[in-house]
C-alpha cells in the first residue's frame, strides 16, 4: 500500500470526530497533522443547570509520515510531540486527563526506532492527579509489511491502524461500498478508543508499569 493513501485515508477517519490541523508552523519536516478532540463529562441535578460535577477530557494526536523511520526521527518526532502536547494542556480543576499521541506512518522501520516506540512510558500527574494526569501514546503503522506497533498506553490504536490496511485504492478491489464500510468502522474506533477509558464512573486510574 501507497504511505501517501494511506495516510490520507487515517486521516478522513480522524476528520470525523477531530479537529483537523495540518499548517502547523515550527512543526518537522515530516509532521502530516495534528488532529484535537476534546469532550466533557458531567453529571446533573434535575436540570443541567445543577451541575454537580464536570470534567473535561482532551486528546492531541499528531500524525507523522516518511518512508523510512530511524531512531533519530523517532526521537525527534517524540519530543516535538510531548513539548506541543504539554503546553497545550492546562492543569485544574476540571482537568481530568489528556493523552498526547504520535503515529508515525512509514514504509520501513529500523529496529531501534520499533523498540524505542514500542517501550515509551511518558506520563506525567499533576499535583498528585487532583489536577489530572497526561498519557503519551504511540502508534507506528509499517506498510512493508503491513505490521502495527504501539506502546502500552497506545494499544487501542492498533485495531484502527488494521482496519486502514483493508481499504484499497481505487481499481484494487471491485465494491466501493467496503471503502466507506471499512473507513466508517475506523472512525467509529477511533472515537470508541478514547471515549471508552471515560465512559468509567470513577475517577481514579492506573499508571503504566
Amino acid at each position: 500500500m501507497e504511505r501517501v493513501y494511506y495516510t490520507e485515508r487515517l486521516l478522513d477517519a480522524f476528520r470525523r470526530y477531530y479537529d483537523v490541523n495540518q499548517e502547523v508552523e515550527g512543526a518537522p519536516e515530516e509532521f502530516f497533522a495534528r488532529c484535537d478532540f476534546h469532550v466533557t463529562d458531567a453529571r446533573y441535578v434535575l436540570s443541567k443547570k445543577n451541575v454537580l460535577w464536570s470534567t473535561d477530557s482532551h486528546e492531541y494526536c499528531y500524525i507523522f509520515s516518511l518512508d523510512h523511520l530511524t531512531l533519530d526521527d523517532y526521537r525527534r518526532f517524540e519530543k516535538y510531540a510531548y513539548d506541543d502536547g504539554m503546553r497545550r494542556i492546562t492543569p485544574g480543576h476540571g482537568h481530568k486527563c489528556t493523552a498526547i499521541t504520535l503515529i508515525a506512518v512509514c514504509k520501513s522501520c529500523e529496529s531501534d526506532a520499533r523498540r524505542a516506540l514500542r517501550r515509551c512510558r511518558l506520563h506525567k500527574e499533576f499535583r498528585f492527579s487532583l489536577d489530572g494526569w497526561m498519557d503519551f501514546h504511540t502508534a507506528l503503522a509499517e506498510l512493508d509489511p503491513e505490521r502495527v506497533y504501539t506502546n502500552f498506553s497506545g494499544h487501542k490504536n492498533a485495531g484502527v491502524l488494521k482496519k486502514l490496511f483493508k481499504i484499497k485504492p481505487e481499481g484494487e478491489i471491485t465494491n466501493e461500498h467496503s471503502i466507506d464500510t471499512a473507513n466508517r468502522n475506523c472512525c467509529t474506533g477511533l472515537r470508541l478508543s478514547f471515549l471508552r477509558p471515560l465512559a468509567r464512573k470513577n475517577l481514579g486510574h492506573r499508571s503504566d508499569p
